[in-house]
């Protein structure tokens, strides 16, 4: 397939990005033809020197900076590089690339993305209005506006309880002192509210899924979270064969007609054997290279639907397929350094 893609979320460090895995996903044989463009919002993000990864790299301004720095940004990298597809891997960028779907479509520019309504109505604020619409389980949150509400949380709650940002960053805490450390470094950077949730014990899962957009699964592959970073990410897993898990993913796409990728976050309690949903978060995980190991390239095929090509459903994966993340020094010369902090941009 002979086609420009481009996306962002090249970070490498205790929470990886889902950039490098969509890249790596499109770079496997059989997978894209065209050149692969990294989007970067930092110049040392590790993935602007990841060999073999994208042919191109871009810095781009933060979402934060407002709408009109970005899309100039885009259009320049429209211009010199021609984008068929984009494919944004960050929540904290999503809701403006939702907004402006229709304005990158006039610049000939793909995405496959939810509905505003789709993407509101699964934010963690709105997490337990939208289980229970569905019948499903999901812990004890607190929504919190101010430090105060720490107290309330520990008596109702008990501690140790999850406090999590809306957008990134979640923390187990075990004291009142714990606590309010951890809302200060969340609200520093993602401002109010946070969210205060009950921890349950458990075994964790996470489900990497593509939607159609008309309530249709196109594919899904469930893992059970091996070794997890101080965040709460998975930093291993291996497929599993749970049906149930399957269900509910099914469930949550149909109800919210979601276009694009997505993945669902669930604990199955040990006491009461119960399913929990957690999170769902409105892009690709950053392991989401294994998919295409178990059998199901999903960055590949949600290229394909964003270009209004037919996919049939993935019927299969393959269980017992893991992966762990890895750490290690990537070298680069001189002139790309120079390149990217001076012009912000490397081609190769």
């Amino acid at each position: 397939m002979r086609v420009n893609v481009a996306t962002t979320g090249l970070t490498s460090s205790d929470v990886t990005a889902p950039g490098l895995g969509v890249l790596r996903s499109l770079r496997v044989p059989g997978g894209i033809e065209g050149r692969l463009i990294g989007l970067a919002y930092d110049p040392l993000d590790a993935g602007c020197f990841e060999p073999g990864l994208a042919d191109e790299i871009y810095v781009l301004p933060f979402p934060s900076q407002g709408m009109t720095p970005f899309l100039k940004r885009l259009e320049y990298i429209h211009a010199r590089s021609h984008i068929d597809v984009f494919i944004p891997n960050l929540d904290a960028e999503l809701p403006l690339v939702i907004q402006q779907q229709d304005r990158l479509a006039e610049m000939g520019i793909r995405v496959f993305l939810p509905s505003p309504e789709s993407f509101k109505a699964r934010s963690k604020d709105r997490m337990v209005g939208f289980a229970q619409r569905l019948g499903l389980s999901t812990p004890r949150t607190l929504l919190v506006h101010d430090e105060a509400g720490i107290s309330n949380a520990a008596s109702d709650l008990g501690y140790p309880f999850w406090v999590k940002g809306l957008y990134y960053e979640a923390y187990l805490v075990s004291s009142f002192e714990e606590a309010m450390h951890r809302l200060r470094k969340i609200t520093a950077t993602w401002g109010y509210p946070v969210l205060f949730q009950e921890a349950l014990k458990g075994q964790e899962f996470n489900i990497c899924a593509l939607g159609d957009g008309r309530g249709g699964l196109v594919g899904a592959v469930p893992i059970t979270k091996l070794t997890i970073t101080e965040k709460g990410k998975a930093w291993s897993g291996v497929t599993v064969n749970d049906e149930t898990l399957l269900d509910l993913t099914r469930d949550v796409v149909r109800e919210l007609s979601w276009r694009g990728p997505l993945e669902v976050e669930i604990i199955k309690t040990t006491d009461e054997g119960r399913y929990h949903i957690l999170e769902i978060n409105p892009r690709f995980p950053a392991w989401c290279y294994l998919c295409q190991a178990a059998g199901q390239n999903l960055p590949l095929a949600m290229v394909q639907l964003a270009l209004g090509r037919n996919v049939p459903p993935f019927e299969v994966y393959q269980v017992g397929v893991g992966f762990v993340r890895s750490a290690r020094d990537l070298i680069f010369a001189r002139e790309e350094f120079e390149a990217i902090h001076s012009r912000g941009e490397i081609t190769r």
